[in-house]
């Protein structure tokens, strides 16, 4: 819209009062506004960074609540090991994972806490390995197995005893009446009474002969015989011959034991030192 000088006002004094008003104008208009909140105008930019979409494990709630929801239904949760506890569902055994997602599906009798990545269960009356997915390690067609140790584990096949190896390939056939875990690549094993050692590929180390054995510690184990402790090493030879009433495993080059009646520190070279007590 235009506008007209009035007629009675010189055409100086008229643009100098158009001037002025323009500029009060201008400066009210950079006055802050008392009224407007103190957050950035950002009406004008836009965000063009992409939002990384979640995992699914990245949106599970804390343990206060989801977590919680997630495992109600068992009557049992065991400690965690190698990111999985032991959950147990009525009257069957199962896994989950650090959180709470089931990751193996409750479904066997019997259940250990993993261990070097692998777990003893029991299917069917039927003892077998699985890992840390479920996966089966050693089939369900034992009546029970020992611990897997240094890739070796005793097997149970009905009254008698044998060893598989972590494939679950069978080392030695069930043959004897008891058997124990690997020890410094040796487990002793009894038949008939009678107890040696077999070595990691399943042979006998020592005639089968003691009337009890210890485990094999420091290259040394304590065998009993005629109603004396001595020691074999690790190639079934005895080094320090039976003669004590007591004796045990060696621990930092030295073993505890007992003569007529006396206790003494033994080395690995068969010389004792009188314990004062």
């Amino acid at each position: 819209m235009k506008l007209n000088r009035p007629a009675h006002l010189p055409a100086l004094l008229y643009l100098k009062s158009r001037t002025y008003s323009l500029f009060f104008v201008l400066l009210l208009a950079c006055q802050p506004n008392p009224h407007a909140k103190d957050e950035p105008d950002t009406q004008n930019f836009k965000i063009s960074k992409k939002k990384k979409q979640p995992t699914e494990k990245e949106t599970a709630p804390t343990i206060n609540d989801t977590l919680i929801k997630r495992t109600h239904k068992y009557t049992e949760i065991d400690i965690y090991r190698q990111g999985r506890a032991r959950v147990k569902l009525g009257k069957e055994y199962g896994y989950i994972d650090r959180d709470s997602f089931e990751i193996i599906k409750p479904a066997f009798q019997e259940a250990t806490r993993f261990q070097d990545s692998i777990a003893k269960v029991k299917k069917d009356n039927k003892f077998g390995l699985i890992d840390l997915e479920g996966k089966e390690i050693i089939p369900f067609e034992y009546d029970q197995l020992g611990q897997l140790k240094e890739d070796r584990i005793a097997m149970q096949k009905g009254k008698l005893y044998g060893f598989l190896n972590k494939k679950g390939k069978e080392i030695v056939e069930p043959k004897y009446e008891w058997a124990g875990n690997f020890v410094e690549k040796r487990a002793k094993v009894m038949l008939k009474g009678k107890w040696t050692f077999i070595n990691e590929k399943g042979k006998e180390i020592a005639p089968l002969k003691y009337d009890a054995a210890r485990d094999f510690h420091e290259g040394l184990a304590a065998v009993w015989i005629d109603y004396q402790w001595g020691y074999l090493n690790l190639e079934g030879k005895i080094v320090i011959s039976p003669q004590f009433e007591q004796a045990l495993d060696f621990e930092k080059g030295k073993a505890r034991v007992m003569l007529k009646g006396k206790n003494y520190s033994l080395n690995t070279q068969g010389q004792k030192t009188i314990i004062q007590e």
